[in-house]
């Protein structure tokens, strides 16, 4: 099926291609987006007023012209890209992406969890809150499951009982997913009596933090979660966002790509130089994986050290 031109596209439909494309945009090193959107004619930020690649992509395409947004798809998106499918995407670019399958009963204490662990770069699918009401519900459900990340299970008396549970279950074992449960008021039962299982806490916000050291601490989804990290740091509008999100740097996976991922974002973002703590926490991850940045990301860092 064929990229679809921006002409003949009604708003959703083009919002949903403008949303792809930035997820795919933002994967790219900022010298790659500003040959990209400077040949098209599109705004790049001065090099002292870059904020993110998102925030470029996005301030990009919100005035890109049919032709331009047509170049740009094709550059950036795979050919057997499809629109359809794509309009049902409920996930946040850059995210970690996390299923939580949960009964209705139990939203609540869910919905609670997910907005924990949006402060630390994972965007936590709850059906109720993710879903809109125009949308239909079933096949944005099975996009969530086809593309998550790993799935969080809330075992409850609800959910045990629910088919779509076990249905979503089922679906994340036949992908392979790592699967977490976490018991609300009964242990895993049958095929979830396998997975590994976090300790019960009445705090979501605690709850939240476990998640987010397991899954760090996992190799099926330490490294990717890492890298969704690193775009939610570069994605700070001010130092005030930037300096407890550098804060979790420390326990981060770091490898060549990671490593060369929080370089790029130091060079795509000058919001990240503008607090003395995190350039200091970014220096200490270059020395301590013995990484010599380029004098761009340098001379920033040592701006930010003043």
């Amino acid at each position: 099926m064929p990229i679809p031109s921006a002409q003949d596209l009604d708003r959703a439909q083009r919002e949903a291609l403008m949303r792809a494309v930035t997820e795919a945009v933002i994967r790219r090193d900022w010298d790659e987006i500003e040959a990209m959107f400077g040949g098209l004619g599109l705004p790049i930020p001065e090099r002292d007023y870059r904020l993110g690649r998102v925030s470029a992509a996005t301030g990009a395409l919100s005035r890109a012209a049919d032709d331009q947004l047509d170049i740009l798809a094709g550059l950036v998106l795979p050919p057997t890209f499809n629109l359809e499918w794509e309009q049902l995407n409920p996930w946040e670019p850059g995210r970690f992406r996390l299923f939580l399958s949960h009964a209705h009963q139990d939203r609540q204490f869910v919905g609670a969890v997910a907005q924990g662990l949006s402060t630390k770069g994972i965007h936590g699918f709850v059906a109720h809150e993710d879903i809109d009401v125009q949308a239909e519900w079933a096949h944005v459900i099975e996009y969530a499951l086809d593309t998550a990340d790993a799935m969080v299970a809330f075992v409850s008396e609800h959910s045990l009982a629910s088919p779509w549970c076990n249905q979503e279950i089922g679906w994340a074992l036949g992908r392979d997913l790592l699967v977490v449960s976490v018991a609300l008021g009964r242990v895993p039962l049958g095929f979830t009596s396998r997975f590994q299982a976090q300790r019960t806490t009445d705090d979501p916000a605690q709850l939240a933090g476990n998640l987010w050291n397991f899954l760090l601490g996992r190799g099926e989804t330490g490294v990717t979660l890492s890298s969704s990290v690193i775009n939610f740091l570069e994605e700070s509008v001010n130092w005030e966002d930037a300096t407890p999100r550098s804060g979790m740097l420390s326990s981060l996976q770091w490898t060549h790509d990671t490593i060369q991922q929080l370089a790029e974002a130091i060079r795509s973002s000058r919001k990240l130089t503008e607090a003395h703590r995190v350039s200091g926490r970014v220096r200490q991850v270059f020395a301590g994986f013995g990484y010599q940045p380029d004098e761009e990301v340098a001379e920033y860092l040592r701006r930010g050290g003043r």
